[in-house]
Formats: C-alpha cells, structure tokens, sequence
C-alpha cells in the first residue's frame, strides 16, 4: 500500500485533523478544523459548506454508521448533522432540549453519543437516553469488538466493561 500524504497544499481544508471515517465505497471522510473533505484513494474533494446547517465550520469528530450508510458529524458548537455520503443530503438532528454532546462513536448496532448528562443511542429513527452518568461528563466513547469492551472517559476517570448489546 502506498504512502500518501494529504495537507492543506494538496486540497486538505486544514492541516488540523480531527477525526476519520470510512465509509461503505471505501472513501475516507477527513474532518478537520475548517471542514470536512472526502478522499477516493485517488483525489481529494472538499465537502461543501450548506447553509444554515453547517453553522460552525469547527468539526469535533465524524462517524460511519455503516448500518445505515450514514456519516454523522459533531461540530463545536455541539450540533450533530447526519450525512448521506451517496445523496448528499445533510440534516441536523433532532436532540433532546440543552443536550451538551462531547463524542460521537459506533457501537456493537447503533451510533452511540457521549453527553454532559449520560450516554444515549441514536437507532436511525430515535434518540434516547441508554445509561445516565450521574454527574460524570462524557469525554469519549470507544468500543473495541475485538476484545468485547467500552472504554468510556469520564470527568471521573475511565470505565471499561463488557456488554451484550448498546445497554449499559
């Protein structure tokens, strides 16, 4: 496998790099401080700014859901878009009211989001509260199936464990 190297000279929106996902063709989704790029394996393109939705170009974390074919993305300001790599179509998704997201990550079915208040799941058609923290602060969320466990960083300290499914 060749080495490439991708920057903002050649075609990056920044050089600041926040995060990365592959999605079902193959692409890698870049996120980085100034915006959100998808490369082919061969060329790199610039997402497009759209409208109102894309109010801070600040992108936390990006995430492949590759159960639904979507690519969810976490800007600073804490709003979580849900993107259709194959449309196009970029949506902001409904929360809860003064949920303060801190990480987004796939998990075992659903996509998981790291919260201010708890962990909750988003099943494609609804988001609900799967375990509340009490008091700890969601850092991030990692799952690792090859070993079978979360790694979950609060403001407390981490959590590791072994679950059956999303619940904790």
């Amino acid at each position: 496998i060749p080495k490439v190297l991708l920057n903002k000279e050649k075609g990056l929106s920044d050089n600041s790099i926040t995060g990365f996902a592959i999605d079902n063709l193959g692409r890698t989704w870049i996120a980085s401080k100034s915006g959100l790029n998808v490369f082919d394996g061969v060329r790199n393109h610039r997402y497009p700014k759209q409208g109102d939705l894309w109010e801070s170009k600040d992108i936390e974390q990006i995430s492949f859901n590759q159960k639904e074919n979507m690519l969810y993305v976490l800007l600073q300001s804490g709003a979580l878009l849900k993107l259709n790599p194959y449309t196009g179509a970029l949506n902001r998704m409904a929360l809860p009211e003064r949920l303060q997201i801190k990480c987004i990550t796939k998990g075992k079915q659903n996509q998981l989001i790291g919260t201010s208040n708890g962990i909750w799941k988003n099943d494609a058609s609804t988001v609900s509260q799967i375990h509340n923290t009490k008091g700890w602060h969601v850092n991030f969320l990692r799952y690792l199936p090859e070993i079978d466990r979360w790694f979950v960083g609060t403001s407390d300290g981490i959590v590791i464990g072994s679950i059956a499914d999303d619940s904790f």
